[in-house]
């Protein structure tokens, strides 16, 4: 039907309109989508033990009464106040922090030690980390008590 030259001719320009069209495309950048990150709770109770000991954990109770979010939505900053049967704590302004699926906070408490807690969100829903007192180098290992938590879903 089309002659030798003709098919050359329609499928060298296929070729070059293809090319072009692909390389405009690589060219193009996609919208950055936010990373999910923690979905902090206003209340929560968390449990903690000496590392490398296996006897019981002490738990406490952790009470948000202020918090930051980003032009995310996802909140990046937090501060509010820790309670234990032997005392309570208190998560100072700027001393709690979340990024992505991390979250970190000092605990000063009432009897004069400081608590340093990082710590991340796993997929079975708890979060998990380790904290280490200020001053002395003891560290141990802390959970959240339940696994309710997630994570804000990526715009």
């Amino acid at each position: 039907m089309f002659s030798h030259s003709t098919r050359a001719l329609f499928a060298g320009l296929f070729v070059l309109g293809t090319t072009a069209a692909l390389g405009l495309a690589g060219t193009a950048t996609a919208a950055a989508v936010p990373p999910s990150s923690v979905d902090l709770q206003s209340d929560w109770d968390m449990y903690q033990r000496p590392s490398g000991t296996t006897g019981d954990p002490l738990g406490f109770h952790v009470t948000v009464t202020w918090h930051e979010t980003n032009a995310a939505n996802t909140i990046v900053s937090f501060n509010g106040f820790a309670d234990s049967l032997t005392g309570r704590g208190k998560i100072e302004p700027g001393e709690g922090h979340i990024q992505g699926r991390s979250i970190g906070f000092t605990i000063h408490w009432s009897e004069g030690k400081t608590g340093v807690y990082q710590g991340s969100w796993f997929d079975d829903g708890y979060l998990r980390g380790t904290t280490r007192e200020d001053g002395t180098g003891r560290t141990a290992e802390w959970w959240s008590r339940y696994d309710d938590w997630s994570l804000t879903p990526a715009h």
